[in-house]
């Protein structure tokens, strides 16, 4: 796995997640998804679990980019068609779910942030989990 920036898909695991779902319908799309945050639920913070902590990230960011605050996700020049993989609408239930699933697996001072090279980079990714974070919790 490469990391290249401090993006919400600035990786080949992001990379690889938005491949594959570009090409689901909305419905495959979605259980896709949930599925993703269900494993990160229960591997919690661990640096062997079946999903990275990218394709959680970049999951979340999705569910965050279709709704309403979410926009500036889909802008990114990460990936070309962003607006095409968002979903029409998005349940309190995914929301929460995703919240849970950034939560579980990627804690404060846990492996995935203490295996950022430059504080600086590590910086600029929290702050983009944490808008990430505030249109979940917002959510409409």
């Amino acid at each position: 796995m490469g990391t290249w920036g401090a993006s919400l898909f600035g990786s080949d695991s992001a990379q690889d997640f938005l491949d594959i779902v570009a090409s689901m319908s909305e419905s495959e799309r979605l259980e896709h998804v949930i599925q993703i945050f269900e494993e990160a639920d229960r591997s919690g913070d661990s640096s062997t679990a079946e999903v990275t902590p990218e394709e959680i990230i970049a999951a979340a960011s999705i569910v965050a980019g279709s709704l309403p605050g979410g926009e500036f996700v889909l802008l990114s020049d990460d990936y070309e068609g962003l607006s095409d993989i968002a979903f029409s609408s998005v349940s309190p239930a995914v929301r929460d779910s995703a919240l849970r699933a950034l939560s579980s697996s990627i804690p404060p001072g846990g492996w995935w942030w203490n295996s950022w090279v430059d504080p600086e980079d590590r910086a600029q990714m929290e702050g983009a989990i944490e808008r990430i974070r505030a249109v979940l919790n917002t959510g409409a």
